[in-house]
């Protein structure tokens, strides 16, 4: 709508600078104003904002002869929220409010309602731009949210089935989106649409489209990207490798496991008179390499090994170390073991440990004591499961409080009490360290009931920029308070 666009530049800058004509609004709006044509530039501006405001809150974009014909809307099956609940949303709508009309939805998602009809037009204008909140938006507007979708191109992402003519038919740009979203909501209906039309495409859609097969990656998806072996494109070849890359029981990983295995040799031999036995370990220089692994990326380079070969160190990170270790029928303690205790295969231990959490080997964690002494890591806080990530993170963050804040912030899980007032002891200490555009995106980890405790923190000076931000966070808590109550 970039009518609405000029109309805001206007505003800004002054009728005087930038004056607007009846031919920058919308023809049904420009129709309305040819009677004002006589008008000064204020009178105008001000006449085609309020047509305008109106026109926008329409619902519908106009409909002329050519557009083909609409079904009929089905009749709701899903119960509406309660008047309280729709009454809130309205009041967040009209106020901006998206991260607190994002815990709205998920309130009303969670329970299997849906938003009254006559806010589901706002609704869908206000996600429109905002593509964080479209999956829950769409999820809580109903069949009546599939049916307006059809109206206007800007609710594509609330049109349900009826997306998929938009793949087939839509713009490079539209089609893309609408894959996005199917993946992350439906993978295997995602990759049969773009196993259907893949021939059909060129080589810079088959890149971008296949792009988005990394979300929720899976060995479902193996057989197929298997398949597009013979690709003559470069970009796409380079986006299959990296997929296949991310999957253990693909022929690419498995390649690697063999082109390693041909370097590492483990032995067993006797010492103190034969009554001890002992593990060696010896690796030796890759003497060659298949064209598949070298293809991935991988080269055959000539180096020190008693440096980190690049080649080694390369299959080493490429490699989910069960996978190699496992054939020498050894166990994790044991490997990890000779490489700590060896003067030069030492150097291989952090390719390894990459290797562990890319392919989020849980047992090598522990074995490599990546969650004992060791200080924060993100990488290995992300790498594991949730739960175990969170336990983490929170063990250390007395020694790491900034990085653990921020992993914290970014992993979007709720905090108990205890949790948020151990947050806002160490940041409301430092209240220029953390602003105001901070605790907004923290505000719905906190539990409800850290709003009666705020006064509590903040630095021990008179500071009113922290009771500014701490004014806010009680708002927020209030209204988030509000809805839990009104569900």
């Amino acid at each position: 709508m970039k009518f609405w666009d000029d109309i805001v530049q206007a505003a800004l800058i002054g009728t005087a600078k930038q004056g607007l004509r009846a031919e920058h609004f919308p023809a049904p709006v420009a129709e309305k104003l040819q009677a004002a044509a006589g008008d000064d530039a204020e009178s105008l501006f001000l006449k085609g904002l309020v047509l305008s405001a109106q026109f926008r809150r329409s619902g519908a974009l106009p409909v002329d002869g050519s557009v083909a014909e609409r079904w009929e809307c089905p009749a709701e099956t899903q119960a509406p929220c309660s008047e309280r609940a729709a009454i809130i949303l309205e009041s967040l709508l009209d106020e901006g409010e998206p991260m607190l009309v994002h815990f709205w939805l998920d309130q009303c998602r969670a329970r299997k309602l849906r938003v009254p009809a006559h806010l589901v037009a706002p609704l869908l204008q206000f996600v429109s731009s905002r593509e964080e909140l479209q999956d829950a938006a769409a999820a809580c507007c109903g069949f009546t949210g599939n049916w307006l979708a059809t109206f206007n191109s800007d609710w594509d992402f609330a049109a349900g089935v009826g997306g998929e003519e938009r793949w087939r038919t839509g713009k490079a740009q539209e089609r893309l989106a609408f894959l996005t979203k199917l993946r992350k909501q439906d993978p295997a209906r995602a990759r049969t649409l773009l196993m259907e039309t893949w021939e059909e495409e060129n080589a810079h859609q088959k890149a971008a489209f296949l792009e988005v097969l990394s979300i929720h990656l899976s060995n479902a998806d193996l057989p197929w990207l298997e398949q597009l072996q013979g690709e003559k494109s470069e970009k796409v070849r380079a986006v299959r490798c990296e997929l296949l890359k991310r999957l253990p029981d693909s022929k690419l990983v498995r390649a690697f496991a063999d082109a390693l295995q041909a370097s590492i040799s483990i032995t067993r031999s006797k010492v103190v008179l034969g009554l001890i036995e002992q593990l060696n370990i010896s690796i030796t220089n890759p003497v060659s390499l298949s064209d598949e692994v070298q293809e991935a990326g991988i080269k055959l380079v000539q180096s020190d090994i008693y440096s980190a070969h690049p080649t080694l160190a390369a299959l080493f990170r490429s490699t989910p170390p069960g996978m190699w270790a496992n054939r020498f029928n050894e166990r994790p303690e044991a490997i990890v073991s000779l490489f700590r205790n060896h003067v030069y295969y030492k150097n291989y231990l952090p390719e390894i440990t990459k290797a562990v959490l890319h392919f989020q080997e849980l047992a090598w964690i522990d074995v490599l004591g990546l969650r004992n002494e060791a200080p924060f890591d993100a990488l290995i806080a992300s790498a594991l499961p949730a739960p175990l990530g969170l336990e983490y993170a929170w063990k250390r963050f007395a020694k790491a409080p900034r990085e653990v804040v921020l992993f914290l912030r970014d992993a979007k899980y709720p905090w108990t009490i205890e949790q948020a007032r151990t947050v806002l002891r160490f940041t409301t200490a430092e209240p220029y360290g953390y602003n105001k555009n901070f605790y907004l995106g923290i505000v719905w980890q906190l539990p409800e009931e850290i709003r009666f405790e705020l006064g509590a923190f903040g630095p021990e000076n008179v500071n009113h920029y922290w009771d500014t931000i701490k004014a806010e966070i009680e708002k927020i808590l209030s209204l988030k308070a509000q809805i839990l109550q009104s569900f």
